[in-house]
C-alpha cells in the first residue's frame, strides 16, 4: 500500500511494516499481528487497516503503528482484500461469504 509518502505492508509471518517511499527506510514495525495470517494493509479515515485470518479488523496508527482501535467483523476470517469506501467505510468480506461493512472514525 502506497500512500506517495510511505509504504506500508505485512510480510510473510503477519508484522507490518511502515517504510519511506523514498529512502526506503522503515519507520515503524508492529510486530503484534505476527502469525494471524494478517491481509494486505488499507489506508481509511488517516488509519492503516489490516484484517486477519482470525475476522478481526486492527486500526494501526499510520505515524509509529501503535494500535488505535479492533473491531470483530467475522468469526470465519478475513482473508479477501478489503475495500475503501467513501466516507470512512471499509469492506471486509469473510471467508464464510459475509460482506461487512465497518464506519471508522479517528
Amino acid at each position: 500500500m502506497l500512500d506517495g509518502k510511505v509504504i506500508v505492508f505485512a510480510d510473510s509471518t503477519g508484522i507490518v511494516f511502515s517504510l519511506d517511499a523514498q529512502t526506503g527506510a522503515t519507520i515503524w514495525k508492529q510486530d503484534r499481528l505476527q502469525h494471524r495470517g494478517v491481509g494486505r494493509p488499507a489506508f481509511v479515515s488517516g488509519l492503516v487497516a489490516v484484517a486477519d485470518r482470525q475476522g478481526w479488523l486492527h486500526l494501526l496508527d499510520p505515524m509509529d503503528g501503535h494500535f488505535v482501535g479492533q473491531y470483530r467483523v467475522d468469526g470465519t476470517g478475513i482473508e479477501a482484500p478489503m475495500l475503501g469506501l467513501a466516507n470512512g467505510r471499509l469492506a471486509a468480506q469473510g471467508l464464510g461469504g459475509t460482506l461487512s461493512v465497518v464506519s471508522v472514525r479517528h
